[in-house]
């Protein structure tokens, strides 16, 4: 409960300032970027306990670098630079169901700049997934750190 509350007291002012901030005649973005500033800023607090609890899972500071592999496909397999649909069957799928990607579309969406489309679930309901992926990943991560943290040796 913490973390969300200190998440959207974060992240409010942040939308408020980018509201203000950028206006474009007959078309207001400034909404819009501080939506899109707060799905990034939501998507990064949620992999900072991933890299939080893989972190702790190293024995040492040179495997804990070395995690950054477990991670480097999730920014490779994603919608930013070519269409899924251009991809394998089973390359595209996880490019289409990919949290990053969703980031990426929601985002696109929210500046009026769709990019790479597609008729997937994942592709049309990228808002909805740009929300829930990090709320998953957070309701999954940030315990296991918490718990990790509390019972390691020192």
């Amino acid at each position: 409960m913490l973390c969300t509350a200190t998440v959207s007291a974060s992240l409010s002012p942040i939308s408020a300032i980018a509201a203000k901030m950028v206006s474009v005649p007959s078309i207001s973005l400034g909404p819009m970027i501080g939506l899109a500033w707060d799905t990034c800023l939501l998507l990064r607090f949620s992999l900072l306990w991933a890299g939080i609890y893989f972190g702790l899972l190293a024995k040492s500071p040179e495997a804990a670098g070395a995690s950054w592999a477990l991670l480097f496909p999730l920014t490779m397999l994603v919608n930013t630079f070519a269409s899924p649909e251009l991809m394998p069957g089973w390359l595209g799928a996880i490019a289409n169901w990919n949290p990053l990607s969703a980031t990426v579309t929601a985002t696109r969406e929210l500046f009026k700049n769709p990019g790479v489309g597609g008729d997937s679930w994942a592709t049309e309901n990228s808002m909805l997934l740009a929300v829930a992926w990090p709320i998953l990943l957070m309701l999954i991560f940030a315990p296991l750190a918490v718990r990790r943290y509390r019972n390691r040796s020192i």
